[in-house]
């Protein structure tokens, strides 16, 4: 019995310092940013910032203090005019510091604007849903590991 919970502590700590690793430097985050009229004029060779062209490994990163953005900004029909990941902007207040997307209807659009605190989270959706499926199952057989030892 004392086996089994110096094991199941030893698991909750893994997990716990896993998960805190990464808030203590500065959020790794991606920089790019794409527009449809760029696009157009021949000028932006960005495409691989949107979505469906994304690639990590050709887009640029750097530190970032206050963790990444998002912003999408479409048109009235829906369409996407321009993409742009960058570095989150200082908060005002400690309770500024969120993760989450926010959406603001103007005349010409919507600009929708998602803030998060982990590394590389301003990716395509492909890849955080990838990485996310990857930590759950590194999770998931570290704790598999430390249960099937007791």
């Amino acid at each position: 019995m004392m086996t089994y919970r110096i094991n199941v502590g030893l698991a909750v700590m893994a997990v716990v310092l896993c998960a805190t690793i990464g808030c203590s430097y500065a959020t790794q985050c991606y920089l790019c940013s794409w527009s449809q009229k760029e696009e157009a004029l021949g000028v932006n060779h960005t495409a691989k910032c949107r979505d469906e062209f994304f690639r990590p490994d050709k887009i640029s990163a750097t530190h970032c203090d206050y963790g990444c953005e998002l912003h999408i900004f479409k048109d009235l029909n829906g369409i996407i005019e321009s993409v742009r990941r960058t570095c989150g902007k200082e908060p005002k207040s400690r309770m500024d510091i969120s993760s989450g997307c926010s959406a603001t209807r103007m005349r010409q659009g919507t600009t929708k604007i998602c803030r998060c605190q982990t590394d590389y989270c301003n990716s395509s959706r492909g890849t955080v849903i990838a990485s996310l499926t990857l930590t759950f199952v590194g999770v998931l057989i570290a704790a598999m590991f430390f249960l099937w030892r007791c």
